[in-house]
C-alpha cells in the first residue's frame, strides 16, 4: 500500500457567541480561526482515505476544569495530563495572592481562557496527536502486508508515522519516503529544471515506444 500524507492550514469560521458582543466583548480576533488538516490517499488511484480536521468540537472550558481538579493535571508534566492533545492542556487553578509571580501568571492565563470561551466552541488538538489517530485509523480500515508511505519533512507526520507503523519498520514492511526542496535554488530555475527534465522523460518514453512498435 502506497500512502501520500500533507497536512495543510485550514480556516475555521471564528463565530463569537451570542451575547458576548458590546461591553462583555474584550479585544478582537481574526475572523478565521487558523487550525490543521491533515489528508492521506493513495497514491496511485488517488483514492483519499481520511482527511482530519486538528479541532475537537466537544470539548468545553467545564469539562477541561472538573478533569483538572479530578486529575491534579497542574502539577503534572505535559505528557501525562489527560487533555494534553488540547491547545489549553489544563484549566488554571487560583494560587495564593502573595505569591505574585504565580498570581500574574495565572491571570493571564485565565483571561486567555476567557477571551476564548467567548467564540465558537471547540479547541484546536495537537498536530502530533491528530495524525496519530489519523494512521491508526488508516491501518485499522485497510488490511496490507506492506507500507509505504511519502510526505514532506514534517516532525508530525513522521512521528505519527514511526509510532504507529512501529512494529511494521522493524520487520522492514513499513519504509517513508521525504518529498524535499532545495531551498537554495530559485523558484526560475527550478521552473526551468522541472520543464526540461519533463520534455527529456517524455521524449525517452515516445522513443521507446517507437522502438517496441518496431
Amino acid at each position: 500500500m502506497w500512502l501520500n500524507t500533507d497536512k495543510v492550514h485550514y480556516l475555521l469560521n471564528n463565530v463569537l457567541k451570542k451575547g458576548q458582543g458590546g461591553s462583555k466583548f474584550r479585544g478582537l480576533e481574526d475572523l478565521n480561526l487558523q487550525t490543521y488538516i491533515v489528508v492521506t490517499s493513495e497514491v496511485f488511484s488517488r483514492y483519499a482515505f481520511r482527511s482530519d480536521v486538528a479541532y475537537d468540537w466537544d470539548i468545553t472550558f467545564e469539562e477541561l476544569a472538573l478533569d483538572t481538579i479530578q486529575f491534579k493535571d497542574d502539577f503534572l508534566n505535559e505528557f501525562s495530563k489527560k487533555n494534553a492533545r488540547l491547545e489549553f492542556s489544563h484549566f488554571p487553578q487560583e494560587p495564593p495572592k502573595e505569591d505574585k509571580d504565580l498570581y500574574a501568571q495565572y491571570t493571564h492565563d485565565i483571561n486567555k481562557i476567557k477571551h476564548r470561551s467567548q467564540y465558537v466552541d471547540g479547541l484546536h488538538v495537537n498536530a502530533t496527536y491528530i495524525n496519530i489517530a489519523h494512521y491508526w485509523l488508516i491501518k485499522q480500515l485497510v488490511k496490507a502486508n506492506e507500507w509505504r508511505m511519502i510526505s514532506d519533512n514534517d516532525n508530525s507526520i513522521k512521528t505519527a508515522f514511526y509510532r504507529v507503523f512501529a512494529e511494521e519498520i522493524k520487520r522492514y514492511d513499513a519504509h517513508h519516503f521525504l518529498s524535499l526542496v532545495d531551498r537554495k535554488n530559485q523558484r526560475n530555475s527550478v521552473c526551468k529544471n522541472f520543464k526540461m527534465r519533463n520534455r527529456i522523460c517524455w521524449s525517452g518514453v515516445f522513443k521507446v515506444g517507437m522502438i517496441q512498435k518496431i
